[in-house]
């Protein structure tokens, strides 16, 4: 991982938005509120099968993925702009 990094640093130009809009950390906490759970039910129901935990955590990140989602849609510069996965050539 420590040379994926630094290959990345060494490799990949800098970008910067010439609007100065900052980084959206309550989107950015969210996406991994919804990711992390969701991953974690998938993974106990293929080797333990439904378990109440995991059917919480599937649901709990059903809903921040939600939350996500409905928050992407009201900002001016969202973290993800969901209008692309309209578009048959980006999905």
């Amino acid at each position: 991982m420590v040379f994926v990094v630094l290959g990345g640093l060494w490799l990949l130009p800098e970008s910067r938005s010439d609007k100065g809009i900052p980084i959206d950390l309550v989107s950015a906490v969210l996406s991994a509120t919804a990711i992390m759970p969701v991953i974690y039910a998938i993974k106990v129901f293929a080797h333990d099968g439904p378990t109440v935990l995991s059917s919480v955590s599937l649901l709990a990140g059903i809903a921040a993925g939600g939350v996500f989602l409905r928050r992407q849609r009201a900002l001016t510069a969202p973290l993800i702009d969901i209008d692309l996965f309209k578009r048959p050539a980006f999905t």
